[in-house]
């Protein structure tokens, strides 16, 4: 399944529980799913559109400061069913596009140096997303300790703090074999 219309369930699934605005939907993103799944403006707007087109979603209009009006958005029973259907399929394959890996890959091109100047860099954005990790986990687990989800959410945070764990020991045996040539 195309990542635009994937876009689609990140959205219906933040929805489920409560009704949000696009930009509400986007911060939720960024808390909720942002260790693994990320969404621009650009990519929510038009698929709201569409759902809503689809009878996925109906918009509310609420009052924001200003006396603006403000898009909100409702998950429908149809929309419900679209997000049921969906997770009882099996998921798409992950797509991989790491640039350093990229870069290695070309070798001596370049000065062995610039390699491990950029694994080292790696290493420790890894380590900085891994502290991350910890953190949120130390969170969700004292603010959402009796979400009916918490389990799931955890899962995805451990997935992500092993990925990064990984990361950092191939970072250090990398370098450590550039260093040796």
């Amino acid at each position: 399944m195309a990542r635009a219309s994937r876009t689609q369930f990140a959205v219906l699934f933040l929805l489920r529980n409560s009704p949000m605005s696009g930009y509400d939907i986007k911060k939720s993103c960024e808390q909720f799913l942002g260790h693994f799944w990320d969404e621009s403006f650009g990519q929510i707007y038009p698929v709201l559109k569409r759902l809503e087109e689809t009878g996925a979603v109906e918009i509310m209009t609420g009052p924001e400061p200003g006396n603006r009006k403000r898009r909100v958005y409702r998950i429908t029973s149809a929309g419900h069913q679209l997000l049921q259907d969906w997770l009882v399929e099996p998921p798409a394959s992950r797509s991989i596009r790491d640039e350093l890996l990229l870069k290695l890959s070309c070798g001596n091109e370049v000065d062995r140096d610039v390699h491990i100047r950029h694994l080292k860099q790696a290493r420790d954005e890894t380590l900085r997303e891994l502290r991350e990790f910890v953190q949120l986990e130390i969170t969700y687990l004292a603010e959402y300790a009796s979400a009916p989800d918490l389990p799931y959410w955890l899962i995805t945070l451990r997935a992500g703090r092993s990925s990064r764990e990984a990361r950092v020991r191939w970072c250090d045996e990398s370098i450590a074999a550039l260093t040796a040539i």
